[in-house]
């Protein structure tokens, strides 16, 4: 069952300057992806600076119904996320790998986590949808992320598609899971 979108309240903050959202969101994202999943610490440059980070936060009163142990104040935060700003051009040999897109403002999602206790309620979709809106109102032409290979459905539910380079799905190991590379064409979505 869906914990009722009006009861969630999001937020974010940019860089390691917004301490009230960066340690929320460094703590969920600590729980789903190093004690969970085994990735080694996964904070990066992209996180002191230049990331927007984004957590959802429900009540106490939900939390408690969830995980009595989740309590933080009026609301506690449950899910995370965070988005930064990429130029790739056609003509950029410097990661010969990756696909490239024209010069043009391009936003990378990543980092989304829900803890275990509030998986399954909708909490994934509203902070997605948050962080897609904001890189929109920043001026995203298109969206992409590097979703675990077991996730894309998700992403595909709002809109994202495989990136095909070469021919081929986009696909590529990324601290020892599989990933694929997906994409989302803002002018077409909103």
């Amino acid at each position: 069952m869906n914990i009722d979108p009006g009861l969630v309240r999001t937020d974010f903050g940019q860089g390691v300057s917004d301490h009230a959202v960066f340690d929320k969101a460094a703590a969920i994202r600590t729980q789903v992806f190093q004690v969970e999943q085994g990735y080694d610490p996964e904070f990066d440059e992209l996180d002191k600076e230049s990331a927007i980070h984004f957590i959802a936060e429900v009540p106490t009163s939900i939390a408690l119904e969830h995980d009595a142990q989740l309590i933080d104040g009026e609301f506690h935060a449950v899910a995370a996320g965070r988005i930064y700003q990429v130029l790739y051009r056609l003509d950029d040999d410097s990661k010969p790998d990756r696909p490239t897109y024209p010069l043009e403002m391009v936003f990378s999602l990543g980092r989304v986590c829900c803890l275990k206790a509030f998986r399954g309620h909708g909490l994934g979709n509203i902070i997605l949808k948050k962080m897609m809106d904001t890189a929109q109102r920043l001026g995203a032409n298109r969206l992409i992320l590097h979703s675990q290979a077991n996730k894309t459905g998700f992403y595909m539910k709002h809109g994202f598609a495989v990136i095909q380079h070469e021919g081929k799905d986009w696909c590529f190991d990324e601290d020892g899971q599989p990933h694929v590379g997906m994409q989302l064409n803002c002018d077409n979505t909103y």
